[in-house]
């Protein structure tokens, strides 16, 4: 399945493979990925193994840093091998989760490695977007305007899966700049 994708951050050397996310530190390896669903799909929301593995298709996975947003970028695979490798996962370091993207990137095009110009929280994470016609740079910047976020969480028994729970209170912060009439909608047991 080749060698994994890898990126220098401030904590450490970070890396992908089909087992998930990994950061080494120079003494440990921590799983960042290991609270993250890797069994079963929800709608578009794909697993790590077929997220990573495109479908079956080639293992070409593309992993990117930004310092500037204290993010890691894992692209499914840089080349058009697939229908599915536009999506991407990306892990903020500051919270410690992952939010999927659908359709990140552009299934049909091909894509460079990531690469950092710039210097300390002024550098910028760009790649480049090979077309039919042309070699595209992109800079990454954080989605903003209308964004659809999906979360979904384990089963909660809270430790205990035999007793029944009663959840009175369920508590969500967020922030928009433009007038939301409905901003939430949400399903519970699946």
């Amino acid at each position: 399945h080749g060698t994994p994708a890898t990126v220098r951050t401030p904590l450490g050397i970070a890396f992908v493979n089909t087992s998930g996310c990994f950061v080494y530190d120079g003494s440990k390896i921590t799983d960042l990925t290991k609270k993250l669903t890797k069994l079963g799909t929800s709608a578009d929301l794909d697993d790590w193994v077929t997220f990573i593995t495109n479908v079956g298709q080639s293992y070409n996975p593309s992993i990117g840093w930004s310092n500037k947003n204290q993010q890691l970028i894992v692209m499914s695979s840089i080349g058009t091998t697939g229908t599915y490798e536009g999506n991407a996962f990306i892990y903020d370091m500051n919270t410690g989760s992952w939010t999927f993207h659908l359709d990140f990137f552009t299934d049909t095009d091909t894509y460079t490695n990531f690469i950092n110009y710039g210097i300390g929280t002024n550098e910028d994470m760009i790649v480049g977007q090979v077309t039919s016609s042309a070699l595209d740079l992109k800079k990454y910047v954080p989605a903003s305007g209308s964004v659809t976020a999906e979360l979904q969480t384990k089963d909660m028994d809270f430790g205990d899966p035999s007793i029944i729970k009663k959840i009175y209170n369920v508590y969500v912060t967020y922030r928009s700049s433009g007038a939301e009439t409905t901003p939430f909608t949400y399903a519970v047991d699946g």
